[in-house]
């Protein structure tokens, strides 16, 4: 990474717009930032750290903080930065969390972090480019991939913070790995190293599972080794061709039933039959003189049709004469209500019409309310404005009291803060030993740790194997009692069979065993057989106690597994007696508290010095504003006793319950309400007057029109009426009554013929099915079926049992076949998974740290890594110390609990021996770290895969160094123009200034800090 551009805005002590452009560098290999303390050096790596990564370089500011503190409020808080990696251009742009004023209205809100990055390679000048990211994360995420650092990696490679030069040089191996595998892009190693662990912890799983498997099939066909299978397999067969030739015999039984059932069934329902149509036909019989009544029901029904339309009519006609009558009675109360109601609007019409004098005095004082309305206002006007000065007057006492409180406790705060100020500088000087014991604290903890948790896991694993050995003694019993008890019963069961065959036979019968018809010596027995039953349930029992047996066989290889490889780890483990771990932690967490105090202190050392400052001059304005106060209260009080004259002026002229303009606007709109109401009711009863006078006209002509109705309605009634009485006449019906009896629906008489014509129907259909079921059956004996279906069902029982016991036999074949099938693959299989285990498993101890210098592969490559870095590293850092020191690897591991392969120590010419590089001074330590960063950037330039460190940053260090060693480190920087590599330094040291042409000046202002470049 390479800086090309960078912008401040309203940026730590920068207030407006700074513009840092690099390219007027040049060929420069070194350049030097420097300026007096507090103007801002640093905070031009914060700006770049905060515009990649979102915090400041030494991450102990909070990017809420970055904002200066001279900047105008409308001016955003914002860092743009353009660098370069190999031939690629980007551009990254980046706002923390602040406060801005609102786009509308007063008051101030908050603004939301914002980021975005652009690639720019090939882009004009004016154009951002290729949007990669536009948010927070998203943006830190895309920088981490490009640059291949986390920000903490950042600062400890290319970014090297004031007072963490050192972080890198005195990592430990683990810490040194991470940043060297993304440095020089190792991963393929520690995927290779896990991959070839997961292939060993999966032929170890084969493995396993293959031995369980082969207990499974060895437990499920019930024998202790493949040898028993053949043996039991020929019984098998025996026993299922037995019950072959059973089955056919009892088929062939079942056959010659069913034909005597089937004929038997066919008699007894013909004889059904010809019951059932007898009582069907006895039945209709009954009903018959049910339906000649509704045939003569019918008839009467349908002469009774013509008459129902001019009975209809008459009802209709009746209906309309009585509804006439009914709306000339209504007509009739309503005209009398008319009369009475346009009575009474007449008389209040003529009262309303009295009450004209009324508004008049009410128009006339409205009038004059509105002209005293205008002196009520001048008076409001002049009070608002007298109250207003004494208002003033009332604050500005009350202020220049704050301002003397203020001025009293600023010269308290003064004195306070120059008391902090001298206490955090004696907790500054303290932290560089501070943070050596919390690093040294945390070795010692980390160590016993690992030295308890490995005793406590090996006592566990022990308790495990002697639980699992213990059951495996108990199930090796269990199975040795299960297989004598089931060899004690299969020898009572096969001794007593000869018995059993011999209570069968009879004389002259063949023996089923010899065929003989003579049966001199049949034999005896006296004691109890075993039923088949027994023999099985001996089987079951002995298979459940080899399946037990193989299940804790198998607990017992994992716990002696588990057992040797913790014994292996203890065993690389040195053991240790010193503190434990709880009074460890106690002393840890002591060193932390006393570390962070001290860091704490440090940082807040140049806000407390600013802060005294700022609190002086404070103190000086808050002085001259009492002055100024104290003048403004004199005139402001000579301006309120003027307009207090006014006031007593206007209100003689106003009476006093009026003074107020709201008690003006009350009594004209009382008034006017007054008015209102008043017109509102002449206008309310002249209309009710007008509305009854037209109501009475129209209920006088609803009358008339009544009574016209009601005369048609009643003539069309009695015509109605007489054309009715005709047409019974006419259909021979004697009276009403007798019509009205008669009378159906039509869809009622239709329905009820055709119920007398279906029952005819059936009737007939009845007859000639019963004629039938006689010829058919002349007798009504039924044959009794229930014997024969009896026999049939019990034959049918037997085939199922004998056809169950012969699928049993099958399958018992089937499967010892199948299980034999089963070991002879297992047998292959547990071959081939037990070389893979043994091969995969050395393979993967030795690449995983398993071997004599616990270095695992991707740590060896490392290694040979960090030889060539430390090799480039060494020939600058020998330069610098006039050939004392070299930088070495530790090739020995002293403690067998820490990860070891990329430990550093340092070669001292003088003394001929080597030790670590924590033992070197302060000086010694920064050409070291600087000498290592160095180092890095030649190595991993030179691999295709790695990172370009084409720039570094080192924020202070160079004070530690004495003259001579001074002037070598810089020969050193100074050659790095070859390179093409860029190494910016910040440092107070004058010498560095008369050494270094190219150079970047900060100058502090009392409105915040400039920067610019000099050549």
């Amino acid at each position: 990474m390479r800086p090309l551009r960078l912008v401040m805005r309203a940026f730590g002590p920068y207030a407006g717009e700074q513009v840092l452009d690099f390219s007027a560098l040049g060929t420069s290999a070194c350049f030097l930032i420097h300026g007096p303390t507090g103007a801002g050096k640093t905070s031009i790596l914060d700006a770049i750290c905060f515009a990649l990564y979102g915090e400041a370089s030494g991450g102990e500011r909070d990017p809420k903080r970055l904002r200066s503190d001279h900047a105008e409020p409308t001016m955003a808080t914002e860092v743009v930065f353009d660098f370069s990696l190999g031939a690629d251009a980007y551009r990254v742009s980046r706002g923390p969390e602040q406060e801005r004023p609102k786009a509308r209205g007063t008051g101030m809100t908050t603004q939301q972090p914002k980021a975005s990055l652009w690639r720019r390679t090939n882009s004009a000048p004016a154009d951002e480019g290729e949007l990669l990211a536009s948010q927070p994360n998203k943006v830190n995420a895309e920088v981490e991939r490009l640059l291949g650092f986390r920000r903490d990696q950042f600062a400890q490679v290319v970014m090297l913070p004031q007072g963490k030069f050192r972080e890198l040089l005195q990592a430990d191996s683990r810490g040194r790995e991470e940043i060297l595998q993304i440095l020089f892009q190792t991963e393929v190693y520690r995927r290779i190293e896990e991959m070839l662990k997961e292939r060993a912890r999966a032929a170890r799983a084969a493995l396993e599972e293959i031995e369980k498997e082969r207990g499974h099939v060895l437990a499920d066909a019930g024998v202790a080794s493949e040898d028993e299978l053949e043996p039991l397999r020929e019984t098998h067969v025996a026993e299922r061709n037995r019950v072959a030739a059973e089955l056919d015999a009892i088929r062939a039984a079942k056959a010659e039933a069913e034909a005597i059932l089937q004929a038997a069934r066919e008699r007894a329902a013909l004889v059904q039959e010809r019951l059932a149509a007898d009582a069907a036909l006895a039945a209709l019989d009954q009903r018959a003189s049910e339906f000649d009544v509704a045939d003569v029901r019918v008839q009467r029904a349908r002469r009774a049709l013509p008459v129902a339309e001019a009975d209809q009519t008459a009802v209709t006609r009746h209906v309309e004469s009585l509804e006439a009558q009914k709306a000339l009675s209504a007509s009739d109360a309503s005209l009398a209500s008319s009369a009475e109601a346009q009575l009474r609007t007449g008389v209040a019409l003529a009262q309303e019409l009295r009450r004209e004098s009324e508004r008049e005095r009410i128009s006339a004082e409205i009038t004059r309310l509105g002209e005293l309305a205008k002196t009520v206002a001048s008076l409001a006007a002049v009070r608002a404005g007298a109250k207003q000065l004494s208002d003033s007057c009332a604050a500005k006492r009350a202020a220049l009291r704050c301002l003397e409180t203020t001025r009293d406790t600023l010269a308290v705060d003064v004195e306070e803060g120059r008391v902090s100020l001298e206490q955090a500088s004696s907790l500054s000087a303290q932290r560089e030993a501070r943070a050596v014991a919390v690093q040294a604290a945390k070795r010692a903890l980390d160590q016993t740790v690992t030295v308890e948790k490995a005793r406590k896991d090996l006592l566990e694993a022990h308790r495990h194997l002697e639980e699992a050995t213990s059951a495996r003694a108990q199930a090796d019993k269990d199975v040795q009692r299960a297989t004598a008890e089931l060899e004690k019963i299969e020898t009572e069961w096969v001794a007593g069979q000869a018995g059993l065959l011999a209570r069968e036979l009879k004389d002259d019968e063949p023996c089923p065993v010899c065929g003989s018809i003579e049966h001199p010596h049949p034999a005896g027995s006296t004691r109890r057989i075993p039923g088949r039953d027994e023999v099985e349930a001996a089987r079951a029992a002995l298979k459940d106690a080899q399946q037990a047996r193989v299940a804790a066989a198998g607990q017992e290889a994992s716990a002696q597994v588990e057992a040797k490889s913790l014994q292996a780890t203890i065993a690389s483990l040195a053991q240790d007696g010193g503190e434990n771990s709880k009074s460890l932690k106690k002393a840890l967490k002591k060193a932390e508290e006393s570390a962070r105090e001290s860091d704490e202190a440090a940082s807040r050392l140049e806000a407390l010095s600013a802060a005294l400052g700022a609190r002086r001059q404070v103190l000086a304005a808050q002085t001259d504003a009492i002055k100024t106060g104290v003048e403004a209260l004199q005139q402001l009080d000579r301006a309120a006793a003027t307009e207090a004259g006014r006031v007593a002026e206007l209100e003689r002229a106003v009476p006093e319950n009026l003074r107020a303009p709201e008690a003006v606007e009350t009594a004209t709109a009382a008034l006017r309400g007054q008015l209102a109401t008043l017109n509102a009711a002449l206008e309310r009863t002249r209309k009710a007057s007008d509305d009854a006078a037209r109501a009475h006209a129209a209920a006088e002509q609803a009358v008339v029109a009544a009574s016209d109705r009601l005369a048609a309605a009643a003539e069309k009634a009695a015509d109605a009426q007489e054309r009715f009485l005709r047409s019974l006449a006419d259909a021979g019906f004697d009276s009403e009554q007798d019509y009205r009896s008669a009378r159906l629906d039509a869809s009622e008489i239709d329905s009820l013929a055709k119920d007398v014509e279906r029952f005819r129907h059936e009737l007939a259909a009845s007859r000639d099915r019963a004629s039938r079921a006689r010829q058919a059956s002349p007798s009504i004996d039924a044959p009794d079926i229930a014997p024969l279906e009896s026999r049939v069902r019990e034959l049918l029982a037997a085939i199922e049992e004998k056809s169950r016991a012969q699928g049993e036999m099958d399958e018992r074949l089937r499967r010892i076949t199948k299980l034999k099938d089963a070991l002879e693959s297992l047998a292959v299989r547990r071959t081939q998974a037990s070389a893979e285990f043994g091969c995969v498993t050395h393979v993967s101890n030795i690449v995983n740290g398993q071997n004599k210098d616990g270095i695992t592969l991707q740590r060896y490559v490392l290694g040979a890594l960090l030889d060539e870095v430390l090799l480039s590293a060494s020939v600058r850092l020998r330069r610098m110390t006039r050939g004392r020191y070299d930088l070495e690897r530790e090739r020995t591991r002293e403690d067998a609990r820490r990860a070891g392969g990329l430990d550093l120590v340092v070669l001292d010419a003088f003394t001929g021996t080597s030790r670590p590089v924590n033992t070197l001074s302060g000086g010694e330590g920064f050409m070291a770290s600087l000498a290592l960063a160095l180092g890095l950037a030649d190595v991993v330039s030179s691999y295709a895969a790695g990172i370009r460190l084409e720039t570094i940053f080192v924020d202070e260090g160079f004070g530690s160094l004495d003259d001579e060693a001074l002037d070598l480190a810089l020969q050193t920087l100074m050659q790095l123009r070859e390179g093409g590599r860029l190494v910016g330094i910040i440092s107070h040291v004058a010498e560095l200034r008369n050494r270094i042409d190219a150079r970047l000046e900060v100058t502090p202002t009392g409105k915040g800090s400039s920067a610019r470049f000099v050549m």
